[in-house]
């Protein structure tokens, strides 16, 4: 008689040392790039995830795969941070995921779970700004006349300085090194 062994292999959840978070360092990238992660568990998942952490290709090789640094290499201990925190965070997520039941099987799914975990207001509704709950307020209707025409001047002069603020905002911002010598990209 057959027993069905292997199903119940399969079946089983990932768990934390079959899974393995690795930083992707590619040698022929030059210039500015993003940092890729890769994610292993077991021999059927291989996930990979491209975060927002830029920097430099040269910089990157100065790090092992785990995200410690080489040896006597001058490296950035910020980016060092960043990158290992982005690791813990991928294989948390996995866990839960897999916790959860929902083991993602695709880049695509894994990269929605990340998002979720790296943006987890992201949709959500944002709260009342500062200009309406202050306009609100200003038409309390326990406040005299007086002080009603007083909360309005305010509240033109706010809404002046927002205008006046976004505009001068946006035509200074541009991409550019953050001057540091580490070569951490904003």
């Amino acid at each position: 008689m057959f027993v069905p062994i292997c199903f119940a292999i399969f079946a089983q959840k990932p768990q934390a040392e079959d899974m393995k978070a690795t930083l992707y360092i590619s040698r022929e990238a030059a210039g500015a790039v993003l940092a890729r992660f890769r994610l292993t568990a077991g021999r059927n998942i291989q996930l990979y995830h491209t975060s927002d952490i830029r920097t430099t290709a040269e910089e990157l090789r100065k790090f092992n795969a785990d995200g410690t640094p080489r040896k006597r290499v001058a490296y950035c201990r910020e980016l060092m941070r960043r990158l290992q925190e982005r690791l813990r965070l991928i294989e948390d997520t996995f866990l839960n995921a897999a916790a959860a039941g929902r083991v993602p099987s695709s880049t695509k799914e894994f990269n929605a779970l990340m998002r979720e975990a790296l943006n987890p207001d992201a949709g959500k509704p944002q709260g009342v700004g500062l200009l309406e709950a202050f306009r609100d307020h200003c038409e309390m209707p326990h406040f005299s006349e007086a002080r009603r025409r007083g909360y309005r001047v305010t509240l033109a002069i706010l809404e002046r300085f927002c205008r006046r603020h976004d505009r001068d905002s946006r035509r200074r911002v541009h991409r550019r090194p953050c001057g540091s010598l580490c070569g951490v990209l904003p």
